[in-house]
């Protein structure tokens, strides 16, 4: 039997496509669409959802943004940010894309990116505008971090990169995507990178150990000691979140 969740999910496939039949708005139609597949968790569906929107001439920019961010929360953080560079300059000066670069390339630990974003928020003065990535990057711990990087061998910023890929790849099979991330810097100075997802507390502990393996088999585990990724129970796991 469907859940009360898959039920409204459906309904508002239904609604969608409708619109779709109709002819009217192809564009945001079509990206409604592929939120709509990645509530359902369908990657597929959410990519040809997405691709369609993109293939049809005037697409906004919120839709290609919409379809990075789907694409980070599923860990494709290379596509995710292949499009946010090519927004970056295309779309100079747009608070939006910085803000939405900035946040993909911290949860991928692309940590010369997210600089650069921080960057170009300080040249518009946003000052009043930081979201709470961009304070994240104010904070003294980050210049820290990348110094201590900068300093350290074998570890560098690819190898944060390859690991915080390796440990996605791992989060990905065993939940499909994350539904947030968040960061903290602790002392040494290091990050704590922490995926959300939909889980059981005790699928959730399998899955950290199964990135611990992983990182291990992969010759990456010394990047602990300057980031450690990991994830955690969604707060409202049960349920799906709403569409406005």
């Amino acid at each position: 039997m469907a859940s009360p969740d898959e039920f409204r999910l459906r309904r508002l496939r239904q609604d969608v496509l409708r619109q779709i039949q109709s002819g009217v708005d192809l564009s945001n139609a079509f990206s409604l669409l592929g939120c709509i597949e990645f509530l359902s968790k369908d990657e597929a569906a959410m990519r040809n959802a997405f691709n369609k929107a993109l293939s049809l001439p005037g697409a906004p920019v919120e839709v290609r943004m919409n379809y990075a961010n789907f694409l980070g929360a599923f860990f494709r953080h290379d596509e995710a940010l292949e499009i946010m560079r090519q927004l970056l300059t295309t779309h100079q000066g747009n608070f939006s894309v910085i803000e939405l670069s900035a946040e993909i390339a911290m949860a991928a630990a692309d940590f010369r990116l997210a600089s650069n974003c921080a960057d170009q928020a300080d040249r518009l003065r946003a000052t009043g505008r930081d979201s709470d990535v961009l304070m994240l990057m104010k904070n003294p711990s980050f210049q820290l971090l990348k110094e201590r990087i900068a300093s350290s061998s074998p570890v560098s910023m690819e190898s944060l990169c390859e690991a915080t890929r390796i440990a996605g790849e791992v989060i990905r099979t065993r939940h499909g995507a994350a539904t947030a991330w968040a960061s903290e810097f602790v002392d040494s100075p290091a990050m704590v990178s922490v995926f959300s997802v939909i889980a059981t507390i005790d699928e959730i502990v399998e899955t950290n150990f199964m990135i611990a393996d992983a990182l291990v088999a992969a010759d990456l585990d010394h990047t602990g000691e300057f980031l450690t990724i990991s994830c955690t129970k969604h707060r409202d796991a049960e349920q799906v979140p709403q569409l406005s």
